[in-house]
């Protein structure tokens, strides 16, 4: 509230609902959605189809139906985490992010660094090992930055698809990663259980 009032007083309030009542997305010309270096799932989508259609694209039905089951999925399976997977939640939204919103530059996927860090730090205990998720960091990494940027989209979807698949591993684990299981369901021992 104490922001909304700062900003309120310093842009004015023609500015301030402005924010709230001029659709960016309306006033934007058609080559902004699928531009190459936009790398959003509705840049994809009107680029498979040939082009922006008139009007807003942002009404693409397509992309709203790919847009609310990838929102939605993402928001079962942040809820279902619960507070004690509360970073692992917050991992899964940055690439939901990227692949959601409509003007995602090849070059935002920078933000992708917090996610990478967070698999990194689990490697250990993740389902498939730590090796299947060098992988996906791996795999992550090289889709986003070479080809100019342009293969952005994969490495946010796959991102996505890994974090997703982690997530369902610690719901259906109870949320407890200390009885680590590898890509089968069977326990995987630890170092310290095989003595």
């Amino acid at each position: 509230m104490a922001l909304g009032a700062i900003t309120l007083a310093r842009f004015g309030w023609n500015t301030s609902t402005a924010y709230f009542t001029s659709n960016i997305g309306a006033r934007l010309p058609p080559i902004v959605f699928t531009e190459q270096i936009n790398q959003s799932l509705l840049a994809t989508i009107l680029g498979a189809r040939g082009g922006a259609p008139v009007g807003n694209p942002l009404f693409d039905p397509f992309f709203l139906g790919a847009a609310l089951v990838l929102v939605a999925g993402t928001a079962w399976l942040v809820r279902r985490l619960g507070e004690r997977h509360s970073d692992h939640g917050l991992a899964l939204l940055f690439p939901c992010a990227l692949l959601v919103y409509p003007a995602a530059l090849a070059h935002y996927s920078v933000l992708l660094v917090l996610p990478l860090l967070h698999l990194w730090r689990g490697r250990g205990e993740a389902a498939g090992g730590p090796s299947a998720t060098i992988f996906v960091i791996s795999a992550t990494c090289s889709l986003g930055w070479v080809a100019g940027g342009y293969r952005t989209l994969l490495s946010n979807l796959l991102l996505w698809c890994w974090l997703a698949w982690q997530a369902r591993y610690l719901i259906a684990s109870g949320g407890h990663s200390e009885q680590a299981r590898d890509v089968t369901g069977s326990p995987r021992m630890r170092p310290a259980d095989a003595r």
